[in-house]
């Protein structure tokens, strides 16, 4: 055994090493998790794959032939509905920074207009449809986060000197690449079943080699010599012939982890020993490839394929409708069985046919009769039935999600509930995506807390929808600590489940206004009719931190005083904040001012601050009292004989 890493040996004999591994990753013979690759592959598009030629969709077979081979792709249609249903809502994210109020707010500002320009830019919410389908197709599907030096925008030229010539190159000034690779395009040690653990990874991807001569001309003689990349372990490339002066050759990018042995981690890119591009640290200081795997296998880095569990069903499925296909094929045209030796002749007489036949000592007298032989057995259409049934199960997309509720079931509530006990049940693969896209956002943030050496701008959109442009540099960046996904409720994702709700909300008055009832079927946060309530929670809680530190805060007079005397006092029922007693005074001091604007305040603007709305018939009262008369006591008000309002319409003009 070698007493030197292999990995932090020379650059050409790692590349060498690496290539070896290459041609093992896919071995059909030996691997059964490739093999299912392939084989769930070629079934996903089999409606592509089967048929014989361009004239049919059909395919062929028997001895001259006279069979169908009919594919209905049941479980592909399936798995395109999980990926809509999981992937149904727009991206949005939200960033937690790490730093003062002043600039949290601004920090806040620029990262989530960065986060909007890079699934803008990056196309997440398409790419984000294809890591989840391949996870389901493959079991495992994988997303890379890394840093181009070729793209962006050009801001010098750089000279290199080959020999006695000066060869001008560009500078640009990088940007973010986001990549969705395949189960063919990633190599790993798949016995090391926690991602995290991985001492390594490598990807590969197709490029120009006429890019590749521009950014690295002193290669131009061992770049021209690499092979093109051919294309044979592409399933759906199988018939492509790739011509010698092909100009896609592979790439592949290297990532080793800092650890004990390799420090700094160790990053290389290189398409053969004879061509490696860049051989340095892993400025990345992780590997910056995100698996996706909705069921890992135990004691494997592999995920385990959901199609897998369909195709059993699929296949017996397109059995059953083939052999009912080829009898509908070879028996559809009427067949007529005639004794011999019967005599038949036809005579048309005015439009009608008449059959002459010579009556036989046989049954029936020897007359032509039908013979029916285009029935199929009834259990054959039985059996297609229950495998459809089985995928339908298996899969749990229910017919309610099909659009097919099931009979009796007709009300929005009933079909939203359904609808949601089947994204429910798909929580595996969704939650996978959602942890991976988190990572995602994570990782991108982090290359760009490192390696944009220039200023960068950003859009941002103002409230009156003008776009601003804001600059921003590696310190703001790095300040963002943690992103999460925004996800809403799975019955908001239904048109059935939006309108149930916005019924109930209405019924309850949290609905205040015909457009908040619209805002809500459109699809709206259900967080628009709280707003207000929400800040005012978290002006509170902010109130409470800063209290705890001994710190003074100020009332207001458009308080809700109560409720902030309520949430307050919970500072009082901690016993050791009461032992202390500067902390304690400014708890009761800030409590008592509550308690004087609350005494002092006007009816009509608490009623103004808590309805947004000016009461009727009312006028302000000065110190929220009414006036006294002369000898300083309030009149009495008149008693007034209430009249019998009539039956008013809701918000939406209803009775």
């Amino acid at each position: 055994m070698s007493r030197v890493y292999w990995f932090t040996e020379d650059p050409k004999k790692v590349a060498s090493v690496l290539s070896e591994h290459h041609n093992k990753w896919v071995s059909f013979g030996s691997n059964p998790f490739a093999q299912a690759w392939l084989r769930n592959s070629i079934a996903y598009y089999s409606t592509i794959l089967e048929p014989n030629d361009w004239q049919s969709a059909l395919g062929f077979t028997g001895d001259q032939g006279e069979l169908i081979r009919m594919s209905v792709p049941q479980a592909r249609s399936l798995i395109r509905q999980i990926v809509t249903l999981i992937t149904k809502q727009r991206l949005a994210f939200s960033p937690v920074s790490e730093s003062s109020e002043t600039e949290a707010i601004q920090d806040a500002r620029i990262s989530k207009a960065l986060i909007d320009q890079i699934i803008r830019d990056q196309k997440l919410d398409a790419l984000q449809d294809v890591v989840l389908e391949q996870s389901l197709v493959y079991g495992i599907s994988f997303l890379k986060a890394a840093w181009r030096t070729d793209k962006g925008k050009p801001y010098a030229v750089d000279e290199i000197k080959l020999g006695e010539t000066i060869v001008p190159t560009i500078a640009f000034d990088g940007d973010i690449e986001i990549t969705a690779p395949s189960v063919y395009d990633v190599y790993f040690n798949a016995r090391i079943d926690n991602w995290n653990e991985l001492p390594w990874a490598e990807s590969r991807s197709l490029k120009n080699r006429w890019d590749l001569i521009a950014q690295f001309p002193e290669m131009e003689v061992a770049i021209l010599a690499l092979p093109s990349a051919m294309t044979n372990d592409r399933v759906y490339d199988q018939q492509a012939a790739a011509a010698d002066q092909d100009d896609l050759i592979y790439v592949y990018e290297a990532y080793h982890r800092p650890c004990p042995s390799l420090p700094e981690g160790r990053m290389l890119m290189y398409s053969d020993e004879n061509t490696v591009y860049y051989d340095g640290p892993n400025k990345y200081e992780c590997i910056p490839i995100i698996p996706i795997k909705p069921e890992q296998v135990f004691k494997s880095a592999y995920g385990y394929p959901q199609l897998s569990n369909l195709l059993p069903a699929q296949e017996m499925y397109d059995h059953s409708l083939s052999a009912i296909a080829s009898n509908q094929s070879q028996l559809a045209v009427q067949n007529v069985l005639c004794p011999r030796g019967a005599d038949v002749s036809v005579q048309d007489i005015g439009g009608l046919n008449w059959i002459y036949f010579t009556p036989q000592s046989t049954e029936g007298g020897g007359k032509p009769e039908p013979m029916q032989l285009l029935q199929s057995a009834p259990e054959t259409f039985k059996f297609a039935d229950i495998m459809k049934g089985y995928m339908l199960e298996i899969s749990g997309i229910n017919t309610a999600v099909r659009g097919e509720p099931p009979p009796g079931v007709t009300s929005g509530t009933a079909i939203a509930t359904l609808t949601a006990n089947a994204l429910e049940f798909l929580s595996a693969p969704a939650k996978s995506l959602d942890l991976g896209l988190e990572q995602l956002m994570e990782l991108v943030f982090k290359i760009y807390s490192v390696f944009p050496e220039t200023e960068r701008e950003v859009m941002v959109t103002g409230k009156d929808n003008r776009a601003y442009s804001y600059k921003w540099d590696k310190s703001s960046i790095q300040r963002v600590k943690k992103i999460k996904i925004v996800r809403s409720n799975p019955l908001m994702s239904t048109l059935a489940g939006r309108s149930d709700v916005a019924e109930k909300l209405l019924q309850t008055g949290m609905i205040k206004s015909p457009q908040q009832y619209f805002r809500i079927l459109e699809g709206a946060p259900t967080e628009e009719l709280y707003a207000q309530e929400l800040s005012e929670t978290d002006l509170m809680a902010a109130e409470n931190e800063a209290l705890r530190r001994g710190e003074p805060v100020r009332a207001l007079i458009t308080d809700d005083h109560a409720e902030h005397i309520r949430h307050h006092t919970i500072l009082t029922n901690d016993l050791k904040l009461r032992m202390n007693d500067p902390i304690i005074a400014n708890i009761t001091a800030h409590i008592e001012e509550h308690y004087a604007l609350a005494q002092s305040q006007d009816p009509m603007l608490t009623a103004m601050v808590r309805t947004g709305k000016m009461p009727q018939g009312q006028a302000p009262m000065a110190g929220g009292m009414p006036p006294p008369d002369a000898a300083g006591m309030q009149e009495p008000a008149e008693p007034q004989q209430a009249e019998v309002a009539p039956e008013a319409e809701d918000l939406l003009g209803r009775i």
